[in-house]
């Protein structure tokens, strides 16, 4: 009766953990692709940028410690968008804490710390070019932590 019962338990620990490694993912997957985004306007552009100090750049591409070592996926230079636009930057940090700023349309995050996404919104009501750039020193590169972003007059 007793081997009975350990086999009947064990079968169901065996789905469990089948079940919860498929539930898992696919929980992630639907928090950051439809429940992030359902968050915000219709028409919002939605940027998820990741700070990582070691490199000096800002990343559009998800930093893990998979690629953390190997560059984390490229530098992002160029943001664009329309004006009239309502933006939203998610801001990540990779390693320590960060800050974004676009000086020129007055626009702070406050800190970026890591394993916290910091948010920013606006509407992007003039067209032009706007550097921005991390504002707090998060290592020997972090001159290099700068892009532009770019709001086009449709």
């Amino acid at each position: 009766m007793v081997d009975r019962f350990d086999r009947v338990i064990s079968r169901i620990a065996v789905y469990l953990v089948i079940g919860l490694m498929a539930l898992v993912p696919l929980g992630i997957w639907y928090h950051e692709k439809i429940y992030i985004s359902s968050q915000y306007p219709p028409n919002a552009k939605i940027f998820e940028i990741w700070g990582y100090g070691q490199n000096g750049q800002w990343t559009l591409g998800k930093i893990t410690a998979a690629n953390y070592w190997n560059g984390a996926g490229g530098r992002l230079q160029k943001l664009s968008v329309n004006k009239g636009d309502t933006v939203v930057i998610r801001l990540n940090s990779a390693d320590v804490q960060h800050s974004f700023s676009i000086p020129d349309l007055k626009i702070e995050s406050g800190f970026v710390k890591p394993g916290f996404v910091t948010e920013v919104k606006f509407v992007a009501d003039k067209a032009g070019e706007y550097t921005f750039r991390c504002r707090e020193f998060c290592s020997p590169l972090h001159p290099a932590m700068f892009g532009v972003l770019v709001v086009k007059d449709v």
